[in-house]
């Protein structure tokens, strides 16, 4: 009897099934009946830091920036750089690393960066993963299954694979994978969305109203979730996926029926709400959304259960030091109490891109983002801004 009921729980494990799930909080988004909050960014914020990444002529990244950071080290490359570069924490150029090509070490393109806290190594991914040490050795490789996933973060030893619902013709697969550094399979979970086409079945579905960022970490916790389905799951120290919330869209959902009407997709997608970044503090959950071609910038009050419009339209606004309205781009992310972004230098020394809102952070904060602007020139690598959240 107990070898059953271990076979049972094996089964189980493995086919992504998690008992006793927890009802998801709803969070209701209506652009057109979306009242506006007076939360403010400094109420959020302990500090806000601006790298500015070293300029030399071993070291340019263009536009597609990818890059990670710890309390040392920034690694940052350009997603069709020939190598990516190692950085103190101010920024200072250490050395390049890698190189571009189709050998065994090498990669073909820089997908994503990650600094490893496991063993203090870089990790490139190209659709494997390359793994680095410091000095620029390539130490191993971690390679997965071929297929049309892509890997989306590294934590806890594992690596998240994922395939959104609108990418295969297959009408039921797992959107998420697991597998760990020596590229073995660790677990699969939660069901893609099936999408009826309207036209022809053989086309590949992979139409979509903008990209989104699929993960965050919050409390130690990887969150997950995907343009189709409106929950976000958070995966336990178990790898159980549980869902904390989910999206209530009413009317501006983006539907099955709508993803795969393939011949008015882009006449009919505009009009839908699709929640791009989201982000997590212990009292709000930060979002913002894309909706008739604009984004939107938005709060959840954990402790009100409603959602409310932050008055801004150039990010979520940035009343701390008076600089740039913080919001995501692709590759930025959430890791616990710390925002980032990248800022391209034409824009951070663009007087148009600053926030309009009258800073109420430190003095000290706001002098120091104005000595920095004069500091920067407008062709200079990337500045790094990260902000520390309060607990």
């Amino acid at each position: 009897m107990k070898r059953i009921v271990f076979f049972i729980g094996i089964i189980l494990f493995y086919s992504g099934t998690v008992f006793a799930q927890p009802n998801p909080i709803e969070i209701k988004i209506d652009p057109k009946n979306m009242p506006e909050g007076d939360l403010r960014m400094s109420d959020l914020i302990e500090s806000v830091e601006y790298i500015p990444l070293e300029t030399t002529d071993e070291c340019l990244i263009g536009d597609g920036v990818r890059y990670d950071f710890n309390d040392e080290y920034i690694v940052a490359g350009d997603v069709n750089g020939e190598e990516f570069y190692l950085f103190n924490r101010k920024g200072k150029f250490i050395r390049a690393i890698g190189g571009r090509g189709g050998g065994p070490e090498e990669f073909t393109y820089i997908g994503s960066l990650w600094l490893n806290p496991d063993d203090q190594t870089i990790m490139v991914d190209d659709g494997k993963i390359l793994h680095f040490d410091y000095k620029g050795n390539c130490l191993y490789r971690t390679s997965f299954p071929i297929d049309d996933r892509e890997c989306d973060r590294y934590f806890h030893g594992n690596f998240l694979r994922v395939a959104e619902s609108y990418l295969l013709r297959d009408s039921s697969y797992y959107v998420f994978n697991l597998f760990d550094t020596k590229g073995r399979f660790v677990k699969e979970a939660i069901r893609s969305v099936p999408i009826p086409l309207i036209a022809d079945k053989q086309w590949r579905i992979a139409l979509r109203v903008i990209p989104i960022e699929r993960s965050y970490e919050y409390d130690n916790a990887i969150h997950v979730r995907e343009t189709m389905n409106d929950t976000i799951y958070r995966i336990d120290g178990l790898n159980n996926f549980i869902p904390k919330y989910v999206f209530n869209l009413g009317k501006y959902r983006l539907t099955p029926e709508i993803q795969g009407n393939l011949p008015r997709f882009r006449e009919l997608a505009p009009n839908c709400v699709v929640p791009q970044y989201v982000a997590e503090t212990t009292d709000y959950v930060l979002i913002y959304y894309h909706y008739q071609d604009q984004y939107h910038y938005c709060y959840f009050d954990k402790a009100k259960g409603k959602t409310y419009a932050f008055n801004s339209k150039n990010g979520f606004p940035n009343d701390y030091d008076g600089g740039l309205d913080f919001f995501f781009m692709l590759n930025d992310c959430q890791k616990n109490q710390y925002l980032s972004r990248y800022i391209h230098a034409d824009e951070f020394t663009d007087p148009e891109k600053r926030t309009k809102q009258e800073p109420h952070g430190p003095q000290s904060a706001v002098r120091a983002f104005e000595k920095l602007v004069k500091k920067v020139d407008p062709d200079d690598n990337p500045i790094i801004m990260i902000v520390k959240l309060k607990e």
